[in-house]
């Protein structure tokens, strides 16, 4: 009986699972096996973090569009009128995180072309931005190849 029975858990256990099975001959049914492997691994490695990198990512665009619209970058209101009414990061419940996460990655896109017509500490921080997004995507690939060669 699993006391305990957590998505990255029950994740692991069928990777396991997997692991016991016996040696297929090479061809396709071993590289699909494989790559269920894979599969798995990647949404392990997901379960375990996705909330936590989530948020991290909602701070730091965040923090990046309210220095925007603060230093007047923000000439049209877009980035403004996006931001306007949303609660702070901090009250959302778990639930929530995915929205926000998908408003977020919207003023990002919005505030990108921006920052880099900005100075270079707007700049430094847009990249910042950018480098913890895609060091989430790498750990969550890892590296698992999803094509053959």
């Amino acid at each position: 009986m699993i006391r305990r029975p957590s998505t990255p858990l029950l994740l692991s256990l069928s990777r396991g699972s997997l692991a016991t099975v016996p040696d297929l001959p090479a061809g396709e049914q071993r590289e699909t096996l494989a790559l269920v492997d894979g599969i798995l691994g990647i949404c392990e490695r997901r379960a375990e973090h996705e909330q936590a990198w989530m948020l991290e990512e909602i701070h730091g665009i965040e923090e990046l569009v309210t220095h925007l619209v603060m230093c007047g970058g923000d000439a049209d209101g877009a980035l403004r009128s996006r931001y306007a009414g949303l609660v702070p990061a901090g009250d959302l419940a778990p639930a929530q995180i995915p929205e926000r996460y998908d408003v977020c990655s919207a003023m990002l896109s919005e505030a990108i072309p921006v920052a880099l017509g900005a100075d270079a500490d707007t700049r430094s921080m847009l990249d910042a931005v950018l480098d913890v997004r895609i060091a989430h995507e790498r750990e969550i690939r890892g590296d698992v190849k999803l094509v053959r060669d």
